[in-house]
Parts: C-alpha cells; structure tokens; sequence
C-alpha cells in the first residue's frame, strides 16, 4: 500500500517540478544607430504554450532636429494606430521629450484579427502555426535581427 501511494507522489512531484521551469516570459533588447536617429528596443515576449499570448513593446527613437522628430512621431503613432484600428488588440502610448519619441505597445494575440492579418502581410505566416504566433518563430526572428533574446523561467 506504501507504494501505491509513494509512487502518485514521486509523479506529482516530477510534474510539480517540470511545470516550474516553464517560459514566464523572454525580453529582447536592441539598439539600431541609422543616419538621422537612434532606437532602442526592449520587446517582452510573453508565451502561452508554444504560441504569443503578448508582445510588449517598448521602443525609443532619438532624432537630431525636432522637424525630424515630428515626423518619426506621426510616422510611429500612425503604424500603430493603423494596426491597432485593422486587426484589434493594440495598447498604445507613445509619448515624447524633446527629440526623444517613447513608444509602449501592448499587442494582445487573443485578440488580433489574424485572418486579416495574414492576407495584408503574407510575409508574416513563416511566424504562425495553426493561425498562432509561434512563439520560437518570434523568438528566432528578434534574435536574427541582432536582438539579444533572455528567457525568464517561474
């Protein structure tokens, strides 16, 4: 009978154990220098599974002149307002001083219109299974545009 009721034990402690190193999140962080600005880049990735749950985006762009930093403003308010309007499930704030535009974008996956999605930018499905963003597919990516990618484990 001890066995019986060791063996139940040991199981749910192995499973108990494995379950604790399951992907809480992976942040991804970046800088790009181009001519005229500089952008840093913090993206979390925040998984369900094998698939995105959320993206978080946090993006700063440092221009030279503030013309210059108008129009990188408008440029980045309008694609993610425009994404936001399209597939649904954007957060959005983008704020600024001075020269400097501060972008914080919540995309919730549970709820974009993916369908819609994907036949504006078929480009995107090699990051989709089963019509989820995959979440290795995501990480890959950031990681092959000069990302560094750190996951965080419960």
């Amino acid at each position: 009978m001890k066995r019986l009721l060791i063996l139940p034990l040991f199981l749910l402690l192995l499973v108990g154990c494995s379950s604790n190193n399951k992907i809480k999140q992976t942040v991804c962080t970046g800088y790009t220098s181009l001519d005229s600005y500089d952008i840093d880049m913090i993206y979390t990735i925040i998984p369900d599974g094998s698939s995105v749950k959320t993206l978080k985006l946090q993006e700063s762009y440092s221009v030279d002149t503030t013309e210059y930093a108008d129009e990188i403003e408008r440029y980045v308010k309008n694609t993610y307002e425009t994404a936001s309007e399209l597939y649904g499930g954007y957060t959005i704030d983008i704020t600024r001083k001075e020269n400097t535009i501060y972008a914080n974008v919540n995309i919730d996956y549970t709820k974009i219109d993916v369908d819609s999605l994907l036949k504006d930018s078929p480009d995107l499905e090699k990051l989709y299974e089963n019509k989820k963003l995959s979440y290795k597919k995501v990480k890959e990516y950031y990681e092959k545009a000069g990302l560094s990618c750190e996951e965080e484990k419960n």
